[in-house]
């Protein structure tokens, strides 16, 4: 005869978390707060990536290829991953092989962003200027690792840029597209 009652031990059970922290809330936690009397809730706002290439070599969709020249597909695969995690993205662009370039980008991702993620740049080539500008603005907690594809790769902390206190987390991973997938899966992903 109450077929249709639901009892409150269906729904909540005691001692325990209504909604579990940490994750993403959906209408239905809202929903479940406004029923319990809460009118607002702690959140953690989304994570700020900003992405970049490096590489004089590297030129825009839609643009024409001159000798020597690629496309920029490293920011385009970048920003599939990351959009699979529901960060906010920023994208920095393509930035010039000379150290005066990297290092605004890299501050102005720094003032803007919780993590930097570029691609290129990391090996030791006459245009790798990464490391040198880690050492300059951060601290480079690992340069090169042993794997192939994905050896180029260096990790570390950008110090706050002025009138912040947040430090930056930095992945610098290689130029070669596959390698950048491999690294992103095996580093950056279990990191955001």
């Amino acid at each position: 005869e109450h077929k249709q009652v639901a009892h409150l031990i269906e729904d909540l059970q005691s001692g325990k978390a209504a909604i579990a922290a940490g994750r993403l809330l959906r209408p239905s936690d809202l929903g479940l707060a406004a029923s319990l009397g809460i009118a607002s809730l702690k959140v953690h706002r989304k994570l700020k990536v900003a992405i970049l290439s490096s590489g004089d070599e590297l030129r825009p969709l839609g643009q024409p290829l001159d000798a020597g020249s690629i496309y920029d597909s490293n920011r385009y695969s970048l920003t599939g991953l990351l959009n699979r995690l529901n960060l906010e993205i920023i994208d920095c662009g393509i930035v010039r092989d000379d150290p005066a370039s990297l290092k605004a980008a890299f501050l102005e991702a720094a003032a803007k962003a919780d993590v930097l993620i570029s691609s290129g740049g990391v090996s030791v080539g006459e245009a790798d200027f990464t490391k040198q500008i880690m050492q300059e603005l951060g601290d480079v907690g690992f340069w090169k690792i042993a794997m192939r594809p994905g050896r180029p790769m260096a990790f570390g902390m950008l110090k706050p840029v002025e009138g912040s206190q947040r430090k930056t987390l930095f992945f610098g991973l290689p130029g070669n597209p596959v390698a950048v997938m491999v690294t992103f899966y095996q580093f950056v992903r279990s990191a955001l």
